[in-house]
């Protein structure tokens, strides 16, 4: 099927293929060679996807047009997946602005913190796992921990930073390793 659409479709910029029983590692390779200008890509829920599908889309895709929103919620993939996504943003080969990697426990341990480094440090990446990481960056550890020690009514005096803006931002700094 995705091969068939590859082939039609070669200019195909967007595609939502979420809750897709049918998908395999077979169908997004031929996929990612047939639409080198896939923009946005959404696998949520396609359970028979593993870490060779997604490899071969990040892979196979130009630097000249690379995805910029990849949903991979509750597929198969894992630790080759995150590594190769490491990779991809630790090189600014990524200009992703959208990963959703929740619900994936295939990645685990050093892979998840490598990811959660790189996702951090990722200067494209806005959304990670529906948690707004663009405005996470802006506050340093230091100054979280400094603003939980103090009482809930003192948080908007904090270098002018709102309260619900700083438990967002701890919470998802928390949430980022939760949620590889």
């Amino acid at each position: 099927m995705l091969g068939a659409l590859a082939r039609g479709c070669s200019h195909l910029q967007s595609l939502n293929l979420y809750n897709h029983d049918g998908i395999t590692d077979a169908g997004l390779g031929a996929l990612a060679e047939g639409c080198p200008h896939l923009q946005s890509l959404d696998l949520g829920l396609c359970r028979k996807i593993t870490d060779a599908g997604v490899v071969a889309v990040l892979s196979a895709l130009p630097r000249s047009a690379p995805l910029a929103s990849l949903n991979l919620l509750r597929t198969g993939s894992g630790v080759l997946v995150a590594k190769t996504l490491v990779s991809a943003l630790g090189e600014g080969m990524a200009v992703l602005t959208n990963l959703d990697k929740r619900q994936n426990p295939n990645i685990s341990g050093k892979a998840a913190q490598q990811l959660a480094a790189a996702v951090l440090g990722s200067k494209s990446l806005e959304v990670f796992s529906e948690v707004p990481i663009k405005e996470l960056r802006e506050v340093t550890g230091a100054q979280l921990i400094e603003a939980l020690g103090k009482q809930r009514a003192r948080f908007h005096k904090l270098d002018g930073i709102g309260a619900a803006t700083l438990y967002a931002r701890a919470r998802v700094r928390r949430a980022i390793l939760s949620l590889i």
